[in-house]
């Protein structure tokens, strides 16, 4: 089963888990491998390591990027050609973390 939907993520329930499926929006982990267009799944934690890469929803626009918690700011980090960081309030709203990234499937030429 396929549920993509253009530039927006979908979630489903696979057993008890729920699971985010989403297309990387740009290219800005392809150092870690990840490119534009590859599909993705995330799973929500209840914690997450810094460095981890995961999903995060910022109003209307999705990131995967790398995490780095700090006290009351989310560091969103890409590697577009060095490093990149988006600074988010932790309680803003609109800001929902998805889920750190357990799956990628690359885009078929």
């Amino acid at each position: 089963m396929r549920i993509i939907n253009n530039r927006r993520e979908r979630l489903f329930n696979r057993g008890t888990r729920k699971i985010y499926h989403l297309v990387m929006p740009d290219n800005g982990l392809k150092k870690a491998g990840i490119h534009q267009g590859d599909e993705l799944w995330a799973t929500p934690r209840e914690y997450y390591r810094d460095g981890e890469i995961v999903a995060v929803r910022v109003g209307n626009q999705t990131y995967v990027r790398r995490l780095f918690n700090a006290e009351k700011y989310l560091f969103l980090e890409a590697e577009i050609p060095g490093p990149l960081r988006l600074s988010i309030e932790r309680n803003a709203p609109g800001v929902h973390l998805l889920g750190s990234i357990t799956r990628v499937l690359p885009a078929t030429a």
